[in-house]
């Protein structure tokens, strides 16, 4: 697998993400567990002719369910203005949601 150019979602990162260094933003690395990190993270992946990835939706389509993970949960509530208040476990925000949507 050819080396991938990474674009940090903050503009001019100076750093080192996921053992990836980035300077002024921009960061190269052909490693696919840092690449799957990146795309769930936002950060733009480019493929070494120029072409980009689109970033990973930040959860399925559809109503949320047991087989997603709290922090696609998390993102759809705030999405959809659910306020999760005390709820942290998966359970507890699935719970959380089906009161609203039957509230609806």
């Amino acid at each position: 697998m050819a080396k991938k150019q990474i674009t940090a979602p903050v503009e001019g990162f100076t750093g080192v993400v996921v053992f990836v260094p980035f300077f002024e933003g921009k960061g190269e690395t052909d490693d696919p567990r840092a690449l799957a990190y990146f795309q769930r993270h936002g950060y733009r992946i480019e493929e070494p002719d120029g072409e980009a990835e689109a970033p990973a939706p930040p959860y399925p389509d559809g109503d949320p369910g047991g087989d997603w993970t709290v922090e696609q949960l998390r993102k759809w509530s705030k999405d959809h203005s659910v306020v999760l208040a005390d709820a942290k476990t998966k359970d507890a925000i699935l719970e959380v949601i089906a009161a609203a949507q039957s509230a609806q």
